[in-house]
């Protein structure tokens, strides 16, 4: 009990810290859980990066598929273009078609 009589005593003696050092310590804290919330989120991103990125890639486009009515479109307008015989081909894809 004597010794923490003295505690409380000695702690009674302590002088006050100055009102300006408050400002400052404050914007130690603040720094210090700002630099530690910027690190969780760059920490977060990454595997959310990582994961879009690989989904992006392994993504089948769907602009690569072409349905058959406009491949045959196509393909008539190719061969008309490159002087084929337009009748003839259309003879033969009415075949092929099943026209």
């Amino acid at each position: 009990m004597n010794y923490e009589n003295n505690f409380y005593r000695e702690l009674a003696g302590t002088p006050e810290l100055p009102a300006d050092i408050f400002p400052a310590i404050e914007r130690t804290i603040r720094k210090r859980s700002a630099f530690r919330r910027s690190l969780y989120v760059i920490a977060a991103s990454i595997p959310i990066a990582i994961a879009a990125v690989t989904l992006s890639i392994n993504q089948p486009s769907r602009y690569n598929n072409v349905q058959p009515e406009v491949a045959s479109e196509l393909q008539i307008i190719h061969d008309y273009l490159n002087s084929s015989d337009l009748d003839s081909d259309l003879k033969l894809y009415a075949v092929v078609e099943g026209y």
